[in-house]
């Protein structure tokens, strides 16, 4: 921090060069749109990037370049909330609010739309897409409840538990844990199911976890030691299966804001978790955040449900109102060696009367320069 005489103070915060910025510029090749519903990576690198109002950016990080895919190339609707990449058979599935499945052909471009008027779907707003078995079969995810598809035969099902239709939720988010046990959380909660046989057999592990399992549900993230972490409206919960035990994080615990839209989990096993209010490095072994905000260089502090992704080369995106914040966390280190501040004062008057002054030298020097 630098005080100057007519400049006021100057502030430098080395931390913002460590976070980059992909946001819309009206005289560049760039992002269409600033509100971000979704990223995911595909094997070559690229980043498929859902938009509110811009349909899918596809970004090349090496060339910096974007392509588009909008409605005017027949997706279903502008406005993206999930993208699920099929490597093995060359397609994007790409969820839409309003305008149901889209499923896009790489090698053609042409992009095929499912909804309540040519499907079995019941409900238009497809809020996230999921794998469900090796047969190629997905999870689709909507705010009318669970269905499965069947790319071969372009059908879909409802989903069923015990002969029963599943319990409507309003689905923001599936996870298939490390166990293969399926994970729903939406507005109406979080419920965990087993897949077997083409059904799905409820789990009774959360039952008594009550708040928890009645939670508005934006995230679920299996970290790499087995512990579940829950973003939620109301905070952040901790779900360690081993001791069948909860544990909630909210502000008065260091975090930014309580409501936690996206987990992702860096190599040392901290925690980066975007909020309303900023994003958040927790260290789970010390229960200590970390947050950071637009001061730091991020996008903005307000960032949006499931917009996020960790690369293969570990560097993470995390979106928001106003673009994308991109960062390496292995560089986001606070420095160790910190100076204390120190602020000098500076008195205007004696400023001034010191500088009616003539001292001397400078009077006689001044003369010696006019003779």
């Amino acid at each position: 921090m630098l005080g100057t005489y007519y400049g006021g103070i100057n502030y430098y915060h080395p931390l913002r060069e460590r976070f980059q910025h992909l946001h819309f510029s009206p005289h560049l090749n760039s992002l269409n749109d600033n509100i971000i519903g979704s990223i995911t990576e595909d094997r070559t690198g690229c980043l498929w990037i859902g938009t509110n109002s811009g349909g899918v950016n596809k970004y090349n990080p090496s060339s910096k370049t974007f392509t588009y895919y909008q409605a005017q190339q027949g997706l279903g609707a502008n406005d993206v909330k999930a993208i699920y990449i099929d490597e093995a058979a060359d397609k994007v599935y790409i969820g839409t609010h309003t305008g149901g499945l889209n499923i896009l052909h790489r090698s053609t471009g042409r992009i095929e739309n499912y909804t309540t008027a040519n499907s079995a779907l019941t409900d238009n707003n497809v809020y996230d897409i999921l794998p469900a078995d090796k047969e190629g079969n997905l999870w689709i995810g909507t705010l009318n409840g669970l269905f499965s598809f069947n790319p071969t035969q372009r059908k879909f099902i409802e989903a069923y538990t015990g002969g029963k239709t599943q319990d409507k939720n309003r689905i923001r988010d599936l996870m298939t844990d490390s166990k293969q046990r399926l994970w729903i959380g939406g507005e109406n909660g979080i419920a965990l199911y087993a897949h077997q046989e083409g059904q799905l057999h409820p789990l009774p592990l959360l039952d008594k976890h009550t708040d928890l399992k009645n939670a508005f549900v934006y995230c679920i993230h299996e970290a790499t030691n087995g512990t579940f972490w829950i973003g939620t409206r109301n905070g952040l919960y901790q779900f360690d299966e081993k001791k069948n035990e909860q544990t909630r994080y909210s502000v008065s615990d260091g975090l930014p804001n309580p409501v936690v839209y996206s987990i992702l989990e860096d190599h040392l096993g901290r925690l980066w978790i975007s909020t309303d209010k900023g994003l958040s490095c927790f260290h789970p072994e010390t229960g200590k955040f970390r947050n950071f905000t637009s001061m730091d260089g991020l996008q903005s502090n307000q960032f949006t449900p499931k917009a996020c992704c960790r690369t293969t080369e570990g560097e993470m995106y995390f979106g928001g109102i106003n673009g994308i914040s991109i960062f390496q966390p292995e560089q986001m280190q606070d420095n160790p060696m910190c100076p204390p501040p120190s602020l000098q004062t500076w008195n205007y008057s004696i400023y001034r009367s010191l500088r009616t002054i003539k001292p001397a030298f400078w009077t006689s020097t001044s003369a010696r320069q006019h003779k």
